[in-house]
């Protein structure tokens, strides 16, 4: 059976090996040697302005560290970088199927549904609900009137009507 801390150390050796370019079976003296040699040749202050010399200036760093530092050679084989975990996860808080490739068009149609339809229904429902009350409103208080007028109407009819039998 194959150890797979076996493999993730030969591979993480392999590449840090390769940038230092020393032996795999080379010593933590000429490790930090080699470092030394390549951290002065690729120094920032040393190329000035030269960015490709930067990124390997990093890149010697971080070997050195994947290979000689405890802390480093734990983080490059639990995150896979000497620098420990690189990224962080963010997200809002779904179930896993809803972030499949396979359920993304059941998703688009179901916020299509609501967004095209439901709410847009619930706000016409609202309003009109609004307005027959208003209208209700409107009525009731027009059949209040008129039964106003029509208690008062039979007085004011019939002083209206002596008013116009007089003159």
């Amino acid at each position: 059976m194959l150890d797979l801390s076996s493999v993730l150390i030969s591979n993480f050796t392999t590449s840090t090996t390769q940038i230092l370019d020393i032996e795999r079976t080379a010593s933590d003296r000429t490790i930090k040697r080699k470092y030394r040699k390549l951290s002065l040749l690729y120094h920032p202050d040393k190329t000035r302005g030269n960015v490709e010399h930067a990124k390997k200036f990093e890149a010697v760093a971080k070997a050195k560290a994947a290979l000689i530092d405890p802390e480093g050679i734990r983080n490059m084989m639990l995150f896979g970088h000497p620098d420990g975990r690189q990224s962080m996860f963010t997200g809002i808080g779904l179930p896993s199927w809803i972030e499949h490739q396979n359920s993304q068009a059941v998703i688009l149609v179901f916020y299509a549904l609501v967004l095209a339809v439901l709410i847009p229904m619930a706000i016409w429902r609202s309003s009109s609900t609004e307005k027959n009350q208003s209208r209700r409103e409107s009525r009731r208080s027009a059949e209040e009137e008129r039964a106003r007028v029509m208690a008062l109407g039979g007085w004011l009819a019939d002083g209206a009507r002596q008013t116009t039998s007089q003159s």
